[in-house]
């Protein structure tokens, strides 16, 4: 057992160090729970010039429409997929979509930071040590932080991935009140 020691000790310091990076990694996003779900708007890249767009103004979500244009024959361009409505609920991790009438009876923050500390950030997950072990630079993800605690979100509706190449995404804003149960 003598003459193997270092050979254990060998052995066992990178399978410690795995186990130790694993823990580093995982061990944090078991502490985030966000109590506050957010609205967010998805479409094709194309629809981002014309079509409907939101914004929110007075805490409330407004629409404006841009008209698609006409080609030399007067005959509208092909519409693509439009900008849609979607909610992320916190309390159930997922993703909804909802229609401009429902989304405009919530009342929205438009603020970076959820009145419970939370941001919402885009691909910059440094989980690592010194950002070397178990980094994550994948700017099509999202996450959300609040200190060294992360969650990763998966803003996904109906097998559609939003957010990902080719697809326009736009954060709009924290729910402070209204109904999102029934999503």
């Amino acid at each position: 057992m003598k003459k193997n020691l270092p050979l254990i000790i060998g052995l066992a310091i990178p399978v410690l160090m795995i186990v130790f990076v694993a823990a580093a990694i995982y061990i944090p996003s078991l502490f985030a729970h966000p109590q506050y779900s957010f609205v967010f708007s998805a479409g094709d890249t194309y629809s981002t010039n014309y079509g409907d767009h939101y914004s929110v103004v007075k805490n409330t979500i407004v629409k404006n429409t841009v008209p698609y244009p006409k080609d030399q024959n007067n005959a509208p361009y092909p519409k693509s997929n439009p900008i849609g409505l979607f909610v992320y609920n916190a309390k159930t991790d997922s993703v909804s979509p909802i229609t401009f009438e429902e989304a405009q009876k919530l009342t929205v923050d438009i603020s970076s930071k959820s009145p419970d500390g939370y941001i919402l950030d885009r691909g910059g997950n440094n989980n690592g040590i010194f950002e070397i072990f178990g980094s994550n630079r994948n700017y099509n993800e999202w996450y959300l932080k609040k200190g060294v605690v992360s969650k990763k979100v998966y803003l996904t509706a109906q097998n559609d991935r939003y957010g990902y190449n080719g697809y326009y995404d736009q954060f709009l804003g924290w729910v402070i009140s209204g109904d999102i149960s029934t999503k």
